[in-house]
């Protein structure tokens, strides 16, 4: 004689995945899957397909940060699973940028509200705000791994502003606002705006060279 058991209870009891394991490999169990945990299984198995076809086809002609942006807001609108949408749209989104040549992209704590808020606003037909947030984080990962590829030049490693002021006659205050504003060549690794002294020489001798120039005048 076999126990019949409704999954639908079985799950909602929050057991532990050892236990559950257990009663999967019991032979004295059976597992009744309710008519409608059928019909939503479906459901999803359809929208996967449609996402992905739609993956295929790309007939917005996105280009791959777009496309992994998207791909990442519709299958989390998708909801497949009870939990982890969000983590598993993040693979995928990675594993569409790696294909496409990106490095592995990760949302950082500090922006997790911000993922959030675009995301919703996503979810309300504005996907801008979304697709940028995306292509922010792929472009400060990818500043991280250029900065670990080229540590081993000196020119090249990228120092702190409080570490770059020592260097120069300005204040981290105003080199923040020359990297803001894209006069000195800078890149922002987490929250923090990070330079190389090559960059300080460059804009040094540009400052330098302007000076002679009205000078002469």
């Amino acid at each position: 004689m076999k126990l019949v058991v409704d999954t639908s209870v079985l799950f909602a009891a929050l057991l532990k995945k050892s236990t559950i394991r257990k009663l999967l490999l019991n032979p004295f169990f059976e597992f009744y899957v309710p008519e409608f945990c059928i019909e939503e299984i479906e459901r999803h198995v359809e929208e996967i397909k449609e996402l992905l076809e739609w993956l295929r086809r790309n007939p917005e002609e996105l280009r791959p940060v777009e496309v992994a942006a998207v791909f990442h807001h519709r299958f989390v609108s998708v909801h497949p699973f009870d939990d982890g949408n969000g983590r598993v749209a993040r693979l995928l989104m990675n594993l569409l940028l790696i294909k496409q040549g990106y490095p592995f992209t990760v949302v950082r704590n500090y922006d997790r509200r911000r993922y959030y808020d675009t995301l919703r606003n996503a979810d309300g037909g504005d996907l801008a705000p979304f697709v940028n947030f995306i292509g922010r984080c792929v472009e400060e990962s990818l500043d991280l791994y250029l900065s670990a590829v080229e540590a081993t030049d000196e020119k090249k490693q990228f120092l702190s502003l409080a570490e770059a002021a020592k260097l120069t006659p300005y204040s981290a205050e105003y080199l923040s606002l020359l990297a803001r504003k894209g006069l000195i060549a800078a890149v922002k690794i987490g929250k923090d705006w990070h330079v190389t002294s090559e960059a300080l020489n460059e804009y040094m001798a540009r400052i330098k060279s302007r000076k002679r120039g009205r000078k002469r005048i």
